[in-house]
């Protein structure tokens, strides 16, 4: 295969050079299948005479291309990427239903239709401010999700806002090495340079799942004229609405598995070029149409930090033509409402195909072993158990003397397994610890990954008269109907239950923002922890805390 890989490349590469017209290479060798050994046998072809032609020829070509394909689709482990229509919104039983969660990407048409036509009339009332004009529309709007997507100039005043994590990208097409990051927060005057959003009506939708060779995206690569796109992180944090999107369609995930909404906007032939994330994510079109190409192969980390671009504020693939040359890139139109699911370790590149280009990505985040390894080292910092602060010792140092012959500063085969023996016990003797990994794990998986500064405030940070900053009474007044409670948006929340570990008492565990609160439960009091657990549940699972939940 790496043999087979090697010819490809350098016939490649002589054709880039124009080599062929000026020395006539006459011969290149292709593998040829056996059924016992795979590619060990090999054809020699004369490819390069136009007079060398023939129908055995061309047999050959085909039968080595199929097989080519086909062995690296064994060997990279290629997937197909699965297609479908909602027949309704999107929801976990049609989406369950394809299998493609954590394994192969999914193309998902209409999935959120109602929304982006609920979008698209607020754009128009926005945009043209005659709202009496717009409700003589025909279009059946669903009231119920009105409101729930911000709009592109709402977007565009929160990344004004010193409190938001805004960017900019921008290139210039077919140019590598143009692709430039400036960090918000931005002046208006700044945001109003960017070109103007274009509102374009999509009455139909792509009949075609896959694009063709004359995609509309062709005329953008030669056009020299810098594309942007301008991201704004956390959006479900400042937007109410979003947040409250999110919780209800993405019910089905874990709170503390939830990143962040994310939004991007793009003039024309906007992007941020092609690149894997280490998350599963879902891009939703939430206005404009973009071309998204898809990679299918999963992507190993060391591959792609080798595979950059160099000396670029951006994570760039410079591998990505090879990966379209070689056939594992599907490429796909999505219109408002539609989207994709990803897979982790993916590689997939977004291209905006009409000015006003606004994708929403929901990103699940999952921390790594080598994030929790250096949380983990913190807390040894932290910690003076006996197993860490133990030190190596050597008592048998001197039960070997033999003279001349002792190596006395060669670090032996039994001094090194000592090493090793020291730091796994001491490791395995904090990680057996129930109670230590439980806190652990839940505070790393519910803390944020944003820079969000003092975010969320406690009570006591609160200097104002007129908010009440009693805890007991305001959930005295909740319990009472007089007042309802709102989790602070784009927080994670989860809960843990621990029982009876090495003598201890059951508890319950809350973690939010990766902060922990913890009720202990005494032994005569061990029928109440059924309720406790369920309380918490509520206050878990639920945005809005009223007094009918109780």
């Amino acid at each position: 295969y790496n043999y087979l890989r090697f010819i490809l490349q350098t016939w490649k590469k002589m054709k880039s050079l124009n080599w062929l017209n000026h020395y006539h290479f006459k011969y290149l060798f292709l593998l040829t299948s056996s059924p016992a050994y795979g590619f060990q046998q090999y054809q020699i072809i004369s490819p390069c005479m136009k007079s060398s032609y023939s129908p055995s020829y061309q047999h050959i070509v085909k039968s080595n291309t199929e097989l080519y394909l086909k062995s690296k689709k064994e060997i990279e482990k290629i997937f197909d990427i699965e297609k479908i229509h909602m027949k309704d919104a999107f929801g976990l039983s049609e989406f369950s239903s394809t299998k493609c969660w954590g394994i192969r990407p999914l193309l998902m048409r209409k999935a959120f239709l109602s929304y982006s036509l609920a979008l698209e009339k607020k754009e128009k009332i926005d945009y043209l401010n005659e709202e009496d004009d717009i409700n003589n529309d025909n279009v059946d709007i669903d009231h119920s999700v009105e409101g729930l997507w911000p709009s592109w100039n709402e977007i565009m005043d929160l990344a004004t806002d010193e409190d938001a994590e805004s960017r900019i990208i921008t290139h210039i097409p077919n140019d590598t090495s143009s692709w430039r990051l400036e960090i918000g927060p931005f002046e208006s005057q700044e945001l109003n340079s960017l070109q103007s959003l274009s509102i374009d009506i999509h009455d139909d939708h792509a009949d075609q799942d896959t694009l063709t060779s004359n995609d509309e995206s062709s005329s953008l690569l030669t056009d020299k004229e810098e594309k942007w796109t301008m991201i704004l992180n956390d959006v479900d944090r400042f937007y109410p609405p979003l947040y409250d999107f999110i919780s209800d369609r993405f019910s089905f995930i874990s709170k503390w598995r939830l990143d962040d909404g994310q939004i991007s906007l793009s003039n024309i032939g906007g992007g941020i070029g092609p690149h894997i994330d280490d998350y599963d994510v879902f891009l939703i079109q939430m206005s404009g149409k973009r071309q998204w190409d898809i990679g299918k192969r999963l992507i190993s980390t060391k591959e792609e930090i080798e595979g950059l671009v160099n000396d670029l504020d951006v994570r760039i693939l410079d591998f990505w033509e090879d990966e379209i040359e070689n056939g594992i890139v599907e490429s796909f139109i999505l219109e408002p409402g539609d989207a994709i699911y990803l897979p982790p370790r993916v590689a997939h590149s977004g291209i905006a195909l009409s000015d006003g280009c606004m994708t929403l990505s929901i990103g699940l985040r999952a921390p790594s072993a080598k994030e929790m390894m250096t949380k983990l080292t913190e807390a040894v910092v932290e910690s003076f158990d006996e197993g860490f602060v133990k030190r190596y010792t050597d008592p048998e140092l001197l039960n070997s003397l033999s003279g001349s012959t002792l190596k006395v500063n060669e670090i032996t085969k039994e001094v090194k397994m000592k090493g090793k023996h020291l730091i796994s016990n001491a490791i395995f003797q904090l990680l057996d610890n129930d109670l230590f990994f439980d806190e652990f794990f839940g505070r790393i998986v519910t803390e944020s990954n944003r820079a969000r500064g003092n975010y969320p405030l406690s009570l006591d940070e609160i200097d104002d008269d007129e908010i009440q900053t009693d805890a007991k009474l305001i959930v005295e007044l909740m319990l009472s109907g007089k007042c309802d409670l709102y989790a602070a948006e784009g927080t994670a929340w989860a809960y843990s239950v621990v029982e009876n570990i090495r003598g201890t008492s059951p508890r319950c565990r809350l973690f939010v923002d990766g902060k922990l609160w913890e009720i202990d439960v005494s032994d005569d009091e061990n029928h109440t922890l059924g309720k406790i657990i369920d309380l918490v549940k509520i206050a878990v699972d639920e945005s809005k805390l009223s007094a009918d939940l109780f």
